[in-house]
């Protein structure tokens, strides 16, 4: 009987080629997308699930508190004198360790210098709460001394070639010497925390302080988030109540703040030492100062979401010709029923016919998949290795996905085909396909309202992130070079910048601690003098330490007073700019702020100028107040060169030129400023890339289902467009005739999707401080894209029937 069953199965879909084609096809293409999603949604969350005993490692973090009581991310690191105190009253953090991320680090070894940005300071215990196999070492003495260092198996052949590097010597930015203690496996692809360096946390005591004043070892430091900070705690520990005994230590032991109204404010009203969990960190931590760029979950599911709604709308296709051409089997099921055939039997072979089509495009779509892997790895962001058969668990994926789809697709059909009564066939009651009419409608709405939905994202995903690329700044960034401060600049940093500027081409250079593109982290605090009394920090006002032509080289305007100037010797000393946001917070106009006293730190000076609102960071976030003043060179970590745009070959080789002058055997790193605004969006490019394609597969599906139905359709009344034709009815008014019924359940999919999309959408678009407004034109430019694609699909299909030949359909009659 199994073989019956799979000869009938061959013998129809071979005898109806067209329909089998459009069954494979869209089966391929929905079932294709849904593993290409499920490999990504696989990849985002298997972040940092390497580590032994992952559930139970966490990372403090600091957590902002709202004056409504809502968490919002602060810091992924903390200040380093809470470390000692978590560790001495809580036996529950079985491992505690620090580490410290300097950022950009010069790396000598001999005569060779390396810039490095994944270098780590860090506490041994971290061997014993990460996983992090050494080749080469002692995870319990490699980093316990000063100056010992771990290179990654990479690093170390980049450094030694193959030599063994165990006992090297190299330095750190050509102060800190340091001798090789172990080497590493290089960091996996799937975690947030890729290390390529690890020097001893020791290594840093005394350089900033001593004893308790000691900045990274001392008892005084509760301010400065400076430390990434991981822990293992016991296993069955409750985060909820470990972080309310953690803020009833800081309560006891941590400065008050006076609030707005002057009332005495704890800590814990306004910070939080937050417990994150490790595996968390990738998808749902979004803090100012993450290691990594991290995922979205709310992405990754709705992707996740809308690869499954793809996979249902091929299936929709499937369920759809098969019932709508059940008549077509309708004498076959009477026959096997008279024949003694039960119903069950008949809803195995129609399943059976389900999952050869399923199969058959199960392979398709394994091909598609290992085609589209690079252009959708591309997309995503995420690599994929070829041969996904290779892999058990993506195996897993697949056979998962070819089961599901046999069975929803062929489960309805299977059922309905088989209910058919015999006397009913016999009788001619079975006939036109018109059972199951409305149902079929409900699925074609349902098709083109996911459509609709995912067109209307399209473009206003387009229109936002167009918004963001070409959104004003409040500065010039057209034609500015960014690179670092390599070592020894700082102390020559004017002769630096006079060099640089021997070039025609090049309009202005300055240095700064943050530029354009970066996340203002300092915000050490201030006191500013406000109707004759000194306020203290009312509000967070970030600093940012410049030189004084740092205004200038990005156009920046004066919103009222003036910009650094060499013709003010105290302006090195005692001058403060504000910027326009600032001056809304403290109630005050540009004007009335200048010549204001404000204290910061151990400095004290006077606002010279209220600088025009520009943006440092990306439009996700609004203009913060921000405090900018001069420094010393050596604060700096960025330099700037505006250039004129004009010949940037010569430009580019006097800056090489200077580099090897200044710093020979290292090579110039330069970075657009326009590409790292640009850089600030990826996440958003992506996503619109990603919706971009799943709305083409969309409509491809939508548009083969269209296709089969409208196909049956003109197949059907084949006798009845003949008779038209020959009474002298036209071409066209036949396509019209076929086509009504379609363009009304495009109008219904209109009317139910441009809801959805809107809900959904102004979710999407308030992450933004900036965004673009939904336009009614969008909706309507997507209802007629989606109505033109469907009424194109249908006309070729109908505009075949109304060609044909009449005495075709009628000769037998």
């Amino acid at each position: 009987m199994f073989r019956n069953y799979i000869l009938v199965a061959f013998r129809n879909l071979f005898r109806q080629r067209w329909y089998a084609l459009l069954n494979v096809s869209g089966l391929a293409i929905g079932m294709a997308c849904s593993i290409l999603i499920l490999l990504y949604v696989k990849s985002e969350v298997s972040f940092d699930r390497h580590h032994e005993d992952y559930q139970n490692i966490v990372r403090i973090e600091n957590v902002s508190v709202t004056p409504d009581g809502a968490r919002k991310p602060n810091f992924c690191s903390i200040a380093p004198s809470f470390v000692p105190l978590i560790e001495a009253e809580f036996p529950e953090f079985k491992h505690i360790a620090r580490m410290f991320r300097p950022g950009q680090t010069m790396v000598h070894v001999g005569t060779r210098r390396f810039d490095e940005e994944r270098l780590y300071f860090s506490e041994d215990d971290i061997f014993r709460i990460l996983t992090i196999p050494l080749i080469s070492g002692d995870p319990g003495t490699c980093l316990n001394g000063p100056g010992q260092i771990v290179l990654s198996r990479s690093v170390a052949d980049k450094y030694f070639g193959s030599e063994d590097p165990m006992g090297k010597e190299l330095t750190l930015d050509g102060e800190m010497s340091c001798m090789v203690s172990g080497v590493m496996a290089d960091p996996v692809d799937h975690t947030h925390l890729p290390i390529d360096i690890l020097v001893s946390y020791e290594s840093l005591r005394g350089l900033y302080g001593e004893g308790e004043n000691d900045y990274f070892f001392g008892q005084n430091n509760f301010s400065d988030n400076v430390c990434i900070t991981y822990a293992r705690l016991a296993s069955g520990t409750d985060l909820s109540v470990m972080e309310h005994r953690i803020m009833e230590m800081v309560d006891r032991l941590a400065a008050t703040r006076p609030s707005a109204d002057g009332r005495v404010t704890i800590p814990s009203k306004f910070m939080l030492l937050g417990l994150r969990p490790v595996a968390d960190i990738h998808l749902n931590s979004h803090s100012r100062n993450e290691l990594e760029p991290g995922g979205d979950s709310r992405m990754v599911w709705m992707f996740g979401l809308i690869a499954m709604i793809i996979l249902c709308i091929a299936c929709i296709n499937f369920i759809n010709i098969s019932t709508a051409r059940a008549t077509r089997r309708a004498r076959e099921v009477g026959l096997r029923k008279v024949s003694g055939a039960a119903r069950i039997s008949l809803i195995l072979q129609f399943l059976g016919e389900s999952l050869v089509v399923t199969i058959f495009a199960a392979l398709l779509a394994i091909a598609m998949v290992e085609l589209l892997l690079p252009v959708f790895g591309n997309l995503s962001g995420v690599m994929f290795e070829h041969g996904i058969l290779a892999e058990p668990d993506q195996l897993l994926i697949i056979v998962a996905v070819v089961l599901v789809t046999g069975l929803a697709s062929g489960l309805y059909p299977a059922f309905y085909l088989s209910m058919f009564r015999p006397s009913e066939i016999l009788r001619g009651e079975v006939t036109g396909g018109r059972r199951g009419a409305l149902g079929r409608k409900i699925l074609v709405v349902f098709q083109f309202t996911v459509t609709i939905v995912l067109i209307v994202g399209v473009i206003l995903a387009y229109r936002q992130i167009r918004f963001l690329r070409d959104a004003d700044l409040g500065f010039d960034r057209e034609h500015v070079l960014l690179t670092g401060i390599g070592t020894g600049m700082a102390d020559r940093w004017e002769s630096v910048k006079q060099r640089i500027l021997e070039h025609p081409d090049v309009l202005a250079v300055a240095g700064s601690k943050r530029a354009p593109g970066d996340r203002l982290l300092d915000d050490p605090g201030y006191e500013i003098l406000l109707d004759g009394q000194w306020q203290k920090s009312i509000f967070s006002m970030p600093h940012n330490r410049v030189d004084e032509d740092f205004f200038r080289t990005y156009d920046i305007r004066m919103a009222a007073g003036r910009d650094f100037s060499s013709d003010f010797q105290t302006d090195r000393e005692e001058a403060v700019i504000l910027n326009e946001t600032a001056a809304r917070y403290l109630g005050k106009t540009p004007a009335e702020l200048v010549g204001t006293s404000i204290r910061w730190g151990n400095r004290s000076g006077t606002v010279i100028g209220v600088s025009t609102d520009f943006h440092y960071e990306s439009l996700h976030s609004p203009i913060t107040p921000v405090m900018t003043y001069q420094e010393t060179p050596g604060a700096f970590t960025t330099i700037s060169i505006r250039v004129s745009g004009r010949n940037m070959a010569a430009v580019m080789a006097h800056l090489d030129r200077v580099w090897s002058e200044l710093q020979p055997g290292t090579d110039l790193e330069v970075q657009y400023l326009d590409d790292r605004v640009r850089r600030l969006y990826r996440n958003e490019e992506r996503t619109m890339g990603i919706l971009g394609a799943l709305s083409l597969l969309a409509v491809m599906i939508a548009c083969l289902g269209l296709m089969g139905l409208v196909s049956y359709s003109v197949e059907r009344r084949g006798k009845e467009i003949s008779l038209r034709k020959v009474l002298g009815s036209s071409a066209g008014k036949i396509v019209a005739l076929l086509s009504g019924n379609y363009m009304k359940l495009m109008l219904i999919a209109n009317l139910v999707g441009w809801p959805i999309a809107y809900f959904l959408l102004t979710k999407w678009l308030s992450q933004f401080a900036y965004r673009v407004s939904m336009d009614w034109w969008v909706f309507v430019l997507s209802g007629l894209i989606a109505a033109a694609i469907a009424q194109l699909t249908v006309s070729l299909q109908s505009l075949r029937g109304a060609l044909a030949n009449p005495v075709d359909a009628l000769r037998n009659e």
